[in-house]
């Protein structure tokens, strides 16, 4: 017969409902904002008109102006400590390991399972950036796979930047963040970061029509990296 949750509560002592309502209080236990976070990286130099010249891809007449854009995403405003601010999306890795069993219960073994190899996939990193009238896609991130694509990555030219996801918590010890007063401190939860990370595909612009209905105009950039780590921030 099914115990009801009171009858629970009264066998532990009255304290069932009531520790898991504290833990839901706490800082460290509450239920996280999924859609708080903060994504950081540098534009490398080598993004610029005069390397990108050397390919042979630009306009006769020099008018790509991937330095203006990569100034404008430079901007403080937009990127500099604060995060990049058109970024409205991530898909960060798993882990996993394959896994195997061996021996059969008619033959008489018991079978037991045991571990074969970390499945370790480098290309397993997406970011979301909403498209402005300057191009993020277009005047950064496709010379920036154009010039990989050239280079391998290997080359004197560094095309390499660490990424660094920062997951916020819209509650603190001094109380609630409110983002439209601006009065309290949000906490970073946790922070993963990406080592020399290369974006390796832009996704496609999309049919649009006038039919189509004003909405946002989302580009996602997949990228490759070597290692990544997750911390837990510590005062």
């Amino acid at each position: 017969m099914p115990i009801e949750l009171s009858e629970l509560d009264l066998q532990n002592g009255g304290s069932l409902t009531g520790n898991f309502f504290q833990l839901l209080n706490q800082l460290e236990t509450t239920i996280p904002i999924p859609n708080l976070f903060i994504v950081k990286f540098d534009i490398p130099s080598a993004i610029s008109d005069e390397v990108h010249d050397t390919l042979g891809e630009s306009p006769s007449d020099g008018k790509t102006n991937i330095n203006a854009a990569a100034n404008l995403f430079k901007d403080a405003k937009i990127s500099t400590n604060t995060g990049f601010a058109v970024c409205n999306g991530i898909n960060v890795n798993t882990e996993t390991i394959a896994v195997d069993k061996v021996g059969n219960q008619v033959n008489g073994y018991l079978p037991i399972s045991f571990n074969k190899n970390r499945n370790f996939d480098p290309t397993d990193l997406s970011t979301q950036f909403i498209e402005n009238v300057v191009s993020v896609a277009d005047f950064i991130f496709k010379p920036w796979v154009r010039m990989v694509a050239r280079d391998g990555g290997f080359s004197d030219t560094n095309l390499h930047t660490n990424l660094e996801i920062l997951y916020l918590e819209r509650s603190s010890k001094s109380g609630f963040f409110n983002f439209f007063s601006n009065t309290g401190t949000p906490s970073i939860r946790k922070v993963y970061t990406f080592y020399n990370c290369l974006p390796y595909d832009v996704a496609a612009e999309g049919i649009q029509t006038y039919a189509d209905e004003p909405s946002l105009i989302n580009k996602e950039i997949r990228w490759t990296f070597d290692r990544y780590d997750i911390k837990l921030p510590k005062k």
